[in-house]
């Protein structure tokens, strides 16, 4: 019975298949994701927009009506949850290990097949592990210990 653990945070996200006690942890070829950290005047398509004060001529500038850093972490857990709907015949069970928010995040994004198969769900942030020290931190979700292998493709 194949699992993917997911490991993600609203800009990281790395998908770990577990194959069984003798088999290593395989970090997916396609499975770690990276949102690309750009300046907000590259996320925004103009400039904000001035208003005129009623009292005098001056002009002040408008606020965003949204923050262009959580519109591209909106859009980086839509395209993770995607991904786990496309490739939910891949798996049999799902557990998913994301930072709170991010946790969150995705759970309302995913289609109810994909959650059917969920298995676990923890809320920990553990994107920046290295991934030789990972199998200590998923103790609490699968049967590994500390020396178990990571295969990274």
């Amino acid at each position: 019975m194949t699992k993917w653990v997911l490991i993600a945070d609203s800009a990281k996200a790395t998908i770990v298949q577990y194959s069984g006690l003798k088999e290593p942890l395989e970090v997916l070829p396609a499975g770690s994701w990276s949102l690309v950290a750009k300046s907000a005047r590259d996320l925004t398509s103009t400039k904000r927009g001035r208003v005129f004060n009623s009292a005098d001529n001056r002009r002040s500038a408008m606020e965003r009506p949204t923050d262009p850093y959580e519109v591209e972490k909106t859009r980086f857990v839509t395209q993770l949850a995607d991904h786990l709907e496309q490739q939910a015949g891949n798996y049999h069970a799902l557990i998913i290990i994301a930072a709170p928010k991010a946790l969150g995040d995705l759970r309302q994004q995913l289609a109810e097949h994909v959650k059917e198969k969920i298995q676990k769900e923890v809320a920990k942030d553990l994107t920046n592990i290295p991934f030789d020290h990972l199998a200590g931190h998923l103790q609490e979700v699968l049967p590994v210990n500390e020396k178990h292998r990571v295969q990274v493709h």
